[in-house]
């Protein structure tokens, strides 16, 4: 079982220049928690719906920023043939 204890004893050990990023998982479970404790859960980032003139649009800056510098398939390659799993 994970305890507190543990965790800060983990935390202890990390890197310093890692620090701020550790903070900011500990703020996501904060916030987290502070909106089920409130019954208020905001919609994430990836659930907007957008209609379809929108969709276009980020399609073209998206993929559409390739149109000039077209995505190529390489052939695959060999690998090694290793032992089959009996």
């Amino acid at each position: 079982m994970i305890t507190k204890k543990l965790l800060k004893a983990q935390i202890d050990r990390i890197p310093y220049e890692y620090i701020g990023v550790i903070y900011r998982i500990i703020q996501v479970f904060e916030n987290i928690t502070n909106d089920i404790s409130e019954n208020i859960m905001e919609p994430s980032l990836h659930s907007k719906s957008y209609d379809k003139e929108e969709w276009l649009e980020f399609i073209n800056d998206t993929y559409g920023c390739f149109k000039d510098d077209p995505l190529k398939r390489w052939d695959q390659g060999a690998f090694e043939v290793r032992e089959t799993i009996q």
